[in-house]
């Protein structure tokens, strides 16, 4: 056993010197280089799996999703910070004026499930509605960020907005605005539920979508769908790569 052991050590004893003899071969600059070389390669794959990590923590990065990419920002500190989904475009207004639309999402769009079926498109210049389902979302504690994120979205991008509930006794007795599809010619209503299923539906040729959601928790990240949906179909329609989106209908 101890003879082994010699064995052992004389084996990588010689073993050591082959390697400083072949080390002390190669000259001093090529040494640098290779060392800097491995060095380089060892704080690529350092970075490459901690910086995800780090954008992660402290809420920065991308996502990408339907062709857009929304850069993650966090508005506040300790516990009022708030992670926000920010994206823009730019159209041009009545005047042919450019004008900048920023959309801040709360929700990480690739991450939201509502499904769609409907082409979404704003005639612009057409007025819109939003027919709120008042008897169900007064109890929502997110649909007022809700309504609010859906009709900033909607008069940045040069359309007249305006809302409604959709139980026309309580829009009678408290004298308030009365919404709903196929009241008004020439115009779009979006009607705002709690559903079955966190869903969008309807057709502009009907003048009316519907953006349905399943619960109370599903009512602002469906409502964002319909927003970002929204800007993907009008950048399919303009064959644009570009962050120009005009909010027209289609010829």
């Amino acid at each position: 056993m101890v003879k082994q052991r010699k064995q052992v050590d004389r084996t990588q004893q010689s073993l050591g010197e082959a390697v400083r003899e072949v080390t002390n071969v190669i000259p001093s600059n090529v040494k640098y280089i290779v060392l800097w070389i491995v060095g380089l390669a060892a704080l690529f794959l350092i970075l490459s799996y901690a910086f995800p990590i780090l954008f992660k923590l402290i809420g920065v990065g991308t996502v990408n999703y339907g062709g857009l990419s929304f850069t993650k920002e966090v508005l506040g500190q300790g516990a009022n910070q708030i992670i926000m989904y920010h994206y823009f475009y730019l159209y041009k207004d009545a005047q042919g004026q450019l004008v900048q639309n920023n959309i801040y999402l709360r929700n990480n769009p690739s991450e939201i499930k509502a499904q769609v079926n409907a082409d979404i498109i704003f005639v612009q210049n057409a007025p819109i509605s939003i027919a709120i389902d008042t008897d169900n979302l007064v109890s929502c504690n997110q649909s007022s960020i809700a309504i609010g994120e859906l009709s900033s979205f909607i008069k940045n991008s040069g359309n007249n907005v305006s809302a409604g509930t959709l139980n026309k006794t309580e829009a009678l007795d408290k004298n308030i605005a009365y919404a709903d599809c196929g009241l008004k010619n020439d115009s779009i209503t979006i009607r705002v539920i709690l559903g079955n299923a966190s869903r969008i539906d309807g057709s502009v040729n009907v003048g009316c979508y519907q953006i349905s959601a399943s619960s109370c928790q599903d009512l602002l990240p469906t409502t964002e769908k319909f927003i970002v949906q929204s800007i993907i179909d009008a950048k399919n329609r303009s064959n644009s790569t570009s962050s120009y989106v005009q909010t027209s209908k289609s010829q």
